[in-house]
Parts: structure tokens; C-alpha cells; sequence
């Protein structure tokens, strides 16, 4: 960009020379007059360079400045693009891993319900097995305490009864009793054939 400025004020002080030339001399050679116009002139010229050349150094200036101003700029909002992508970035992670922390507790809440309802269907079929189980102990037991009672009303029951066959053997027994026995031995036996 530098090169392409001076280039083009080389150019243009080259056309006004030639142009200044070309006034004077319309067409032939002419010698100066006078050293002191050649002198005017030729300083005429250097100080019109000079100003092109201070000209040139101050448009090239505020280009260079203009430029690093964009440079700066463009650097400050690619550097707030960046952030607000790390910062966007970072907040959907940090959602991300805020719903998976949601799902894993949901699935540990529904897993340690699963444990506690099986857990307590297990104890409570356990509890069912074990009332029926003492059910039965204790309906078998009072069936055995029967049993043990009807034996023993029987032992005493037959007891009595060889008491009295003995005592009727021996005559000691009135006839009636003698009846009342021959009716509780008839008894006895229809008992057992039921």
C-alpha cells in the first residue's frame, strides 16, 4: 500500500515537471533566462514534493492507524465471539450434566423403590408362610392335645369297664348294672365300627 502511494507521487511530480516544462517551451529548447527563475522554480518544485511527500507519509499514517484500529477491533470481537462461545459452551455442559445428575437420581429413586417394594413383598410372603405355618403347629396341636385327651378318657373309660366286668364276673353287681355294662360294651363297639 506504501509502495503503490509513492509510486503515484513520483508520477504526479514527474507530470508537473514535465508540464512546467512543456509551458516554457513549447515545443523547442529554451535555456532559462535567468538562473534566479530556474532557482525559484526547481525550489517551487522541492517544496511541492516536500508537502507530497508530508502528504504521503500522513495518508500512509492514517491507513496504518485506521487499519490497526479495524486490526483491533476485529480482534476484540472475535475475542468476545470466543468467550460468549466457551461461556454458551460451559453453560450447556454444565445443563447437560445438571439432567444427567437429574436422571441418575431419578433412576437410583425408582431402583431403591424397586429394592424396597420386592423387599417388602418377599417379607410379607414370608410373613403369610410363617402365620400358616403357626396355624397349623397350633391346629395340629390342639388336634394332638384331642387325641391325647380322647385316649385317655378311653383308658379311663375301659378302665372303669374292666372294673366292672371284674365285679360282675365276681357277682358283686346288681342285674341292672349288669345291663348298664352289656349297653356301654354294644356302645363301645359301635363306636369303633364308626
Amino acid at each position: 500500500m506504501i509502495k503503490i502511494i509513492i509510486f503515484c507521487a513520483t508520477l504526479l511530480m514527474f507530470i508537473v515537471g514535465c508540464k512546467n516544462s512543456l509551458e516554457h517551451n513549447n515545443g523547442a529548447y529554451v535555456e532559462y533566462k535567468n538562473k534566479d527563475t530556474f532557482k525559484k522554480q526547481s525550489e517551487s518544485n522541492s517544496v511541492k514534493l516536500a508537502k507530497i511527500n508530508a502528504n504521503t507519509k500522513i495518508d500512509i499514517a492514517q491507513i496504518q492507524s485506521a487499519n490497526s484500529i479495524k486490526l483491533a477491533t476485529l480482534k476484540t470481537k472475535s475475542m468476545q465471539r470466543l468467550a460468549n462461545i466457551k461461556a454458551n459452551t460451559s453453560i450447556k455442559t454444565a445443563t447437560i450434566n445438571v439432567m444427567r445428575a437429574k436422571q441418575e437420581m431419578k433412576l437410583k429413586t425408582y431402583l431403591f423403590m424397586g429394592i424396597t417394594l420386592i423387599i417388602l413383598v418377599v417379607l410379607y410372603i414370608y410373613y403369610l408362610i410363617n402365620q400358616r405355618n403357626r396355624e397349623l403347629r397350633a391346629k395340629m396341636h390342639e388336634d394332638k392335645l384331642k387325641q391325647e385327651i380322647e385316649l385317655k378318657e378311653r383308658e379311663y373309660f375301659e378302665q372303669r369297664l374292666h372294673k366292672m366286668i371284674d365285679l360282675a364276673a365276681d357277682g358283686k353287681l346288681p342285674a341292672d348294672m349288669q345291663q348298664e355294662i352289656i349297653h356301654l360294651l354294644q356302645y363301645k363297639n359301635q363306636k369303633l365300627l364308626d
